[in-house]
């Protein structure tokens, strides 16, 4: 079923540049998954702890490093002969992307866009996806 509505929207993620490139957060399965079993916690409530006046950094920055790394992993079941690995770890996330001026930017931005699952718009050609 979930597979089926995936195939229907044809999500694309929300793009975000990290380290000069375009990049695409993308919530699925897995992703909620992991999040929970990683926290200990329903989905909602680990992303409600990312905004806010309390908001908190360190999930923050795993919710972001494991969306990147999901696009990674979807890409390399799409395209095994063309497999890739992500060129930023958990630590760079947490020096040099998120910052204090930006954090509840990121999150606010992550669960508005991504969690939301972008799709593409009517009449949206695949070349833009690509």
């Amino acid at each position: 079923m979930a597979q089926e509505i995936f195939d229907v929207l044809e999500p694309t993620g929300a793009p975000i540049k990290i380290k000069g490139k375009i990049r695409h957060l993308l919530f699925n399965t897995r992703v909620i998954k992991d999040i929970e079993n990683h926290f200990n916690a329903f989905i909602n409530d680990v992303l409600n702890s990312m905004i806010g006046k309390l908001g908190s950094y360190e999930t923050l920055c795993y919710v972001l490093y494991t969306l990147l790394l999901e696009e990674i992993a979807m890409h390399n079941e799409c395209c095994p002969l063309d497999k890739k690995e992500l060129d930023i770890d958990l630590e760079y996330i947490r020096t040099r992307v998120v910052t204090s001026k930006n954090a509840l930017a990121i999150a606010n931005y992550i669960v508005i866009f991504a969690f939301n699952m972008q799709t593409k718009k009517v009449g949206e050609t695949e070349s833009k996806n690509a």
